[in-house]
């Protein structure tokens, strides 16, 4: 029986960026002009696709947090610290008794803004996700930068005119009806299995992509606390620019960013997908019913990532207002300088660190574990911190927490087909979110608790350490089931590095300019269908 391999791959094994640097591109045509054929060219080459988009947008986010911790509690100090400078509060203003309910207060609002957006996104996302594997990933991205710009435009109006702060909670809800961070990053992770194949190359992919979370908060909270103190605290420069990322989204993906599947398919894969409801539940359908996926597999992953990001999202929303009170007293530069630090230790990480262990042949799983482990340790240190050199060698640590997500990821997008990968991704992106609101919610309303009732305040980075054995217990039953699928490889004489170095089946199509172009069809490799294929003679055992 002649092999897989020789039926559908050419000699030399492509890579995904071979594919689409050499798809045909018609350069005859007598009505484009030379700048369209150089957009059309670069939009092609699927080597830098929806990167710049997730930078942008959480370059944006991470702009607009930080802008909304310090205008919070800028505001509520000027109420209840008798502060008479009309610019930043000073120091000698923080060694007041009444910096406690400044806290407080600052820490109380910043859920109430963004609780209601991150619900509102959930449904969002719900909806986005199985339309974009049906309809283009690319009309998220315009409904997104939409949303960023309306949630701006109110800030701005907010901040200029000296309005009521809780004016802000409206911009929340405006970002969730439009998608949010759900929505980008659901988009954009399909988006980056559309256009690589299962196997390590996936898995750097998705790396890649989430990278671009941390590059864009490094740039954006390291340089936002300096140019705060440069703009003496006016606070509307900030805002200007979380409107120009939203609509820098906009232009981008207009000009740059190309469907990852020919319209020809997306009509087919429409055509053979459920009608009507059944095809906004197409998420659901994924972790509910047993009879297509690994379902315990998926939520067991899915479980273990969603603690960690609550985690990721809780130490978010009050490690600023927990580094401005006692024991470390930071001002806004301070606090900026901590955030480039930890940016760039989860840049790091993820650029470099998480590549070289895929390059060491380990799996998806034993990758997530190591960054589970960081995490509690991260935590645990974190309550004990009492001076600033020993928060700057935590947040250096905590950089291999971010290894966990893009793993988990890219574990859950190999066990599903690549006609699921939205609905897929959407659905457990809105669960991240329900974990982030129940972080934005819990975190910051137990901090204060803590502070009242005179407990350390580093306590409650305790909480968040003792999550981790929940995904630490998920994640070793994950091993030990693909273990044993392994021995059954090793039976059948398959090799799974051999298999998941296979290209999958090329099919031309026909991209939305009406050129031609070859599109892969990622294969699913798991136990089942391996068994399905083998009796159906698509693979020979040696």
């Amino acid at each position: 029986m002649e092999s897989y391999k020789s039926k559908t791959c050419p000699s030399s094994e492509p890579t995904a960026s071979w594919v689409w640097v050499n798809a045909k591109v018609n350069r005859t045509s007598g009505d484009s002009t030379v700048l369209r054929r150089v957009f059309r060219e670069l939009r092609k080459t699927r080597i830098i696709t929806v990167e710049p988009l997730v930078f942008l947008f959480m370059f944006g986010l991470f702009l607009m947090i930080f802008t909304q911790q310090q205008y919070f509690f800028w505001h509520y100090g000027k109420l209840f610290l008798n502060s008479t400078h009309d610019d930043c509060i000073s120091a000698e203003d923080l060694e007041s008794d009444a910096v406690v309910k400044v806290q407080k207060s600052a820490s109380h609002l910043l859920s109430y803004v963004n609780f209601p957006g991150q619900v509102l996104g959930i449904a969002t996302s719900m909806i986005l996700g199985p339309l974009s594997d049906t309809m283009g990933r690319r009309f998220i991205f315009y409904l997104v930068g939409s949303g960023v710009v309306l949630q701006g435009v109110l800030s701005l109006v907010v901040v200029v005119l000296n309005l009521d702060v809780h004016i802000f909670i409206v911009g929340g809800v405006l970002s969730g009806m439009c998608g949010g961070f759900a929505a980008t990053l659901g988009a954009s992770f399909a988006y980056a299995a559309d256009v690589s194949s299962p196997g390590p190359s996936r898995s750097i992919r998705i790396a890649f992509v989430e990278a671009m979370v941390f590059v864009a908060g490094l740039i954006a909270e390291g340089g936002a606390g300096k140019v705060l103190e440069q703009l003496k605290c006016s606070f509307w420069p900030l805002i200007a620019v979380y409107i120009g990322s939203g609509l820098l989204m906009i232009l981008y993906t207009a000009l740059f960013l190309r469907e990852p599947f020919s319209r020809s398919e997306r009509l087919q894969r429409a055509a053979d997908s459920p009608k009507g409801i059944g095809r906004l539940l197409r998420g659901l359908r994924l972790f509910f019913c047993p009879s297509t996926y690994s379902t315990w597999k998926l939520w067991a992953a899915l479980g273990a990532l969603t603690i960690i990001v609550g985690n990721l999202i809780g130490a978010q929303m009050i490690t600023a207002i927990f580094q401005e009170g006692p024991p470390l007293k930071w001002k806004p530069a301070m606090i900026g300088y901590f955030d480039v630090v930890q940016m760039a230790a989860h840049g790091f990480a993820t650029l470099v660190i998480l590549p070289l262990l895929v390059a060491l042949s380990l799996p998806d799983v034993a990758i997530a574990l190591i960054g589970v482990v960081f995490n509690a340790a991260v935590g645990v240190l974190t309550g004990f911190v009492r001076q600033s050199w020993q928060m700057f060698l935590i947040g250096t640590m905590s950089g291999m927490e971010s290894i966990v997500a893009p793993s988990a990821r890219s574990l859950m997008s190999k066990l599903v087909s690549a006609g699921d990968q939205g609905a897929m991704f959407s659905f457990t992106l809105s669960v991240e979110l329900i974990a982030a609101a129940v972080s934005t919610a819990f975190y910051p309303n137990i901090f204060p608790v803590i502070l009242s009732h005179k407990l350390w305040p580093g306590s409650v980075y305790f909480i968040m350490a003792a999550l981790c054995i929940i995904p630490l217990f998920l994640l070793c039953l994950i091993w030990a089931a693909t273990y044993r699928s392994h021995t059954w490889l090793c039976c059948k004489g398959i090799s799974k590095r051999k298999l998941e170095s296979l290209p999958p089946s090329p099919s031309p199509g026909t991209d939305d300019e009406g050129e031609e172009t070859e599109e892969f069809e990622p294969l699913l490799y798991n136990k089942d269908h391996l068994q399905q294929s083998h009796k159906k003679g698509q693979y020979s055992v040696n």
